[in-house]
């Protein structure tokens, strides 16, 4: 039989082991506190960041408004000519009376000559055929289903197939190992969100602005209206600094092969890549790629 000593020995140890409990459960209390707040300041976080995200968007396409109306004068708006500054003013006179401007240098309607030219011809395989045979004889009106084919006559109908959105969804598989350690998969570059344009579009919205010199705002009016891809001014006011930024490695290798050559010497004088810049007569954010001078 234990003695009162020993007794006494194993209760003073339940004791002990019962406050230790206490005392780790108040610490998970307080830890289970502490991470509901953190969630809970997370969440807002998120929400400051969606709301900020939504006015940046409000005021780049206010920004890109506000050039655009800038960029207006008597010469490319019905704005009269009293409105226009005296630099307008001074470029419009010299235009008006540069000799190019004569009867006698208007170029005809119609193709120039010198112009190259663009002829629709049929193709070997066409994407689709679609036989057209008669049903009855035009001469007695017998049955024409079994009788034989003695000639043909093609014509080969150009057209687009109807525009659809294809929606492809990237998912993204954490697979545990025998060692235990769980890895994950990696999305690819163009998913940057749980829902994002993908690079086909993205690089058709910045050809029509840049190349096409296409409004924001009509844009984005011909994506959703034309392609049903409906996009945001916001989004697409930001994609021409985007695309700037993904020049660097070409105009670095551009500039070190022109360097190289042996038979002109190359100076990259600026490499700049700038987004949003207009003109008047380029509504739309321009794209420069840089500049470079070849010295012979």
């Amino acid at each position: 039989m234990a003695t009162d000593q020993e007794l006494r020995f194993a209760i003073e140890g339940q004791l002990a082991l019962r406050k230790q409990i206490l005392v780790d459960q108040g610490v998970i209390e307080r830890l289970r506190a502490d991470n509901d707040q953190l969630r809970s300041g997370n969440e807002e976080l998120v929400a400051e960041r969606e709301a900020t995200r939504k006015v940046l968007e409000a005021l780049q396409a206010r920004v890109d408004e506000l050039e655009r109306k800038l960029s207006r004068n008597s010469g490319n708006s019905s704005k009269p000519p009293s409105s226009d500054t005296l630099t307008e003013r001074a470029v419009m006179a010299a235009r008006r009376s540069s000799p190019k401007r004569g009867k006698g240098n208007r170029r005809k309607p119609g193709k120039q000559q010198g112009a190259p030219g663009a002829h629709l011809k049929q193709v070997a395989t066409p994407d689709i055929v679609v036989p057209h045979a008669p049903d009855v004889c035009e001469g007695c009106g017998a049955g024409l289903a079994d009788a034989a084919v003695v000639g043909t006559e093609t014509r080969q109908v150009f057209d687009l197939p109807a525009p659809k959105v294809v929606v492809t969804e990237h998912v993204c598989e954490r697979r545990r190992c025998t060692c235990g350690h769980v890895s994950t998969g990696v999305f690819p570059a163009e998913a940057t969100a749980w829902a994002a344009w993908g690079p086909t579009v993205r690089a058709f919205a910045v050809y029509l602005m840049v190349r096409q010199h296409i409004p924001v705002a009509r844009t984005a009016e011909l994506l959703s209206d034309a392609l049903g891809a409906p996009v945001s001014t916001g989004w697409l006011a930001g994609l021409t600094k985007e695309a700037a930024g993904g020049l660097g490695g070409f105009l670095g290798d551009l500039g070190q092969r022109l360097m190289a050559s042996g038979s002109s010497r190359a100076t990259p004088e600026s490499w700049c890549m700038t987004a949003g810049r207009r003109t008047g007569s380029t509504p739309a954010p321009m794209l420069s790629a840089g500049h470079i001078s070849v010295e012979t």
